[in-house]
């Protein structure tokens, strides 16, 4: 939904811990803060880069931000199309992209496929 509108990022006083607690068991809070940094983290079964070199290598390379993510599934919902659809007109609008993420060779027979 967000990639669907021109939104702004509101401010919002630094991040502050007691005022976080306060905020999570009062329904009617005097202060705010913003909300604590998440740290995201993507791990996998240690036997997975062994038997999955491949797909390993993949999720190592890949990267696509909040933004990005956000205007694709807006068009895909704007158009009233499929996510495979939507899936094929990334790979067809960002080459720049995906070819990031594969091996020149994959990404050669992706590209020619489309």
């Amino acid at each position: 939904m967000l990639g669907a509108y021109d939104l702004v990022k509101l401010e919002e006083p630094p991040f502050d811990e007691k005022i976080w607690a306060e905020l999570k068991t009062n329904d009617a809070p005097t202060r705010a803060t913003a909300y604590p940094v998440s740290r995201v983290v993507i791990g996998a079964n240690v036997d997975f880069p062994t038997k999955a070199p491949q797909l390993a290598a993949f999720f190592k390379a890949y990267g696509m931000s909040a933004e990005m993510t956000s205007k694709m599934l807006a068009e895909a919902r704007e158009k009233g199309i499929t996510p495979e659809q939507q899936a094929l007109a990334f790979l067809k609008a960002q080459p720049e992209l995906w070819k990031r993420w594969l091996p020149a060779e994959a990404a050669q027979k992706v590209a020619a496929s489309l």
